[in-house]
């Protein structure tokens, strides 16, 4: 009889799931938990389990074991929960593969994938409009392209130190992402990985060397209606570095590692309200004698007018470039603008 190879091909490469003989391979459903699966006979662990569906049934808030009857689970399916009704999903540590599209289109809200699992599938959330909570534990390498594509509800992206490469696309069109810092072992960031991204602010690459696609949208806004990209956000890194060079090439505002932009007393990369709030407030600190608790680098932040020291000025300089990019659409920078010269160059 033929062997079952489960596999999914990326670029050059074949990630098998397990060669799984079927010896008369029986499905099932677990009572417990309402997923569907089959049991096949495979090389390394006699009998082992695929999760290919779910129960109408199902409990929203999903726990994938790793075992059922008593056998271990390897692998969630390609499409095994496309488009299902979840609140969130939990998966073992031990199971293995989580294939292609496993819960695109679902309405999840919160994922958990163990370091059993090593790599991220293409797609395997694709367009989870409702995922919030991302957990991706230490030993997982690789996100593959497309992956979390259209999750338009993720803000904040935690990974952890042992990614080394994230896919074409892994993160495109996630609209309310914001600051990203990409960990030291990240190796290569491929084409349009956080490409249109509306609300992207920064991107850190601790990682000097890390190989930027140089495709412009690598990192990126959206289109405008010229249809030429754009970003308004920052590249943030080392001096010298990879991320320089690419922020050069493509046009993009860059800051070094460690510095705060100007204006930017919160350190969030976006100049708002409650950055002049801040410095107002450090300056009547200093005023009354009390305890400044800004850093040195929000300091130098807050000193909009760059004249080494804060002032209320400095506050309402910092309001009124707020006002006049932001809520007024101005694209007025540091040197121009209704502000004149109250805005001046470094």
């Amino acid at each position: 009889m033929k062997k079952r190879i489960i596999s999914t091909i990326c670029g050059a490469g074949v990630l098998l799931c397990g060669i799984l003989q079927p010896f008369a391979a029986s499905a099932g459903y677990a009572e417990e938990t309402g997923l569907i699966y089959e049991l096949n006979e495979h090389d390394l662990y006699g009998r082992a389990v695929c999760i290919t569906g779910l129960r109408e049934d199902a409990p929203r808030d999903l726990v994938i074991p790793a075992e059922i009857g008593g056998y271990p689970v390897i692998s969630v399916e390609s499409g095994a929960f496309q488009n299902a009704k979840l609140d969130s999903v939990e998966i073992a540590e031990g199971v293995e593969e989580v294939l292609p599209n496993a819960f695109a289109g679902s309405t999840i809200r919160s994922v958990t994938f163990p370091a059993s699992v090593h790599t991220i599938a293409v797609g395997v959330c694709g367009g989870c409009k409702s995922l919030t909570e991302l957990h991706i534990a230490g030993g997982i390498t690789e996100i593959e392209g497309r992956a979390f594509q259209d999750c338009d509800a993720l803000t904040e992206l935690h990974l952890p130190e042992s990614i080394s490469v994230i896919g074409n696309g892994a993160f495109a069109d996630c609209d309310a992402l914001t600051n990203v810092i990409l960990p030291e072992n990240v190796t290569e960031v491929q084409a349009q990985a956080f490409s249109r991204c509306g609300a992207l602010r920064s991107v850190q690459f601790l990682n000097p060397e890390c190989i930027i696609s140089n495709v412009t949208g690598t990192v990126s806004n959206g289109t405008g209606s010229n249809y030429r990209v754009y970003y308004q956000g920052w590249i943030v890194g080392a001096a010298g570095s990879s991320a320089e060079s690419y922020a050069e090439k493509a046009g993009w505002q860059f800051a070094e590692t460690g510095t705060q932009i100007r204006g930017d007393v919160s350190g969030d990369y976006a100049i708002g309200a409650n950055d002049a709030q801040l410095a107002l407030t450090a300056f009547t600190d200093q005023l009354a004698g009390n305890p400044v608790s800004l850093s040195e680098a929000a300091m130098q932040a807050a000193d909009a007018d760059l004249d080494g020291k804060l002032s209320a000025a400095d506050a309402q300089d910092i309001l009124v470039y707020y006002t006049e990019n932001t809520l007024s659409g101005m694209e007025t920078d540091w040197s121009a603008g209704s502000a004149g010269s109250r805005f001046p160059t470094a």
